[in-house]
């Protein structure tokens, strides 16, 4: 039985390599979740917590919406960027189509009262990545979130 369950999986996609991001500020490149602040991380699994999770980059994760194993995230992070106080969050998402999007996390106080690293309103976009985490920080915000 496990034998036709793994034959059933969908195959996860490569990872794939964005091209490098440049920041007229100084910027920290992070390539595996595990990596980043642990206040960073504690956000991820919140935000994803109702997606089974983010994979880490190169780990599986549900591409489509045929969903093959129930409890497998169903996002994956690419990278992140850390710029001053704020990290940008790159990820793909998978369903009826597999989509690329960014956030910004920054430290805004949380409903527990205290200063934390917490995903900011007017961030999250998607299309071209390095663009948009540029974008946020000239000023520019997302209509939806």
């Amino acid at each position: 039985m496990l034998l036709s369950l793994l034959l059933q999986v969908t195959p996860i996609p490569d990872t794939p390599e964005p091209p490098a991001c440049s920041f007229e500020r100084s910027a920290t490149l992070v390539t595996r979740k595990t990596d980043l602040p642990a206040a960073a991380i504690a956000e991820l699994d919140r935000l994803f917590e109702t997606a089974h999770g983010i994979a880490e980059a190169s780990d599986y994760f549900e591409v489509t919406d045929s969903v093959s194993v129930s409890d497998a995230p169903r996002a994956r992070f690419l990278r992140a960027y850390g710029v001053g106080e704020l990290w940008f969050v790159w990820f793909e998402r998978g369903g009826i189509g597999l989509s690329r999007h960014v956030f910004a996390l920054g430290p805004r106080r949380g409903d527990d009262g205290k200063i934390g690293l917490h995903a900011l309103p007017g961030s999250y976009f998607a299309g071209d990545l390095c663009a948009a985490s540029r974008a946020y920080l000239a000023g520019v915000r997302s209509a939806g979130g």
